[in-house]
């Protein structure tokens, strides 16, 4: 059975944003293409901002959800200088998981 093009699992949006400041206020922060790499994305932390927050989404969102084993979801604190690599993976809602027992 094959899939229409428009049905298979891929990352529709990213977007990145500080961490809230004292006010509440949250910056966005410029997300690019990395030059040579289809899917591949880099971004530049303004100095003052202490880390970041990562939301994206996978379409079709009824079908298909993002994988978090690397803690997209969470907030990511980073030090002046720092550099950090992370991976996002999109999967079908319908994968069952390996290792469940049924009783």
């Amino acid at each position: 059975k094959q899939v229409a093009a428009d049905q298979r699992c891929h990352l529709a949006n990213l977007f990145l944003h500080s961490l809230a400041d004292d006010d509440g206020v949250a910056e966005p922060i410029d997300v690019r293409p990395v030059k040579g790499f289809t899917h591949a994305f880099e971004a530049s932390l303004d100095y003052k901002m202490g880390g970041f927050h990562l939301q994206a989404t996978a379409v079709p969102r009824d079908l298909c959800m993002l994988d978090d084993a690397g803690g997209a979801s969470s907030a990511i604190m980073m030090d002046p200088g720092d550099s950090r690599t992370m991976e996002i993976f999109v999967q079908s809602k319908k994968r069952e998981k390996i290792g469940t027992l049924k009783r």
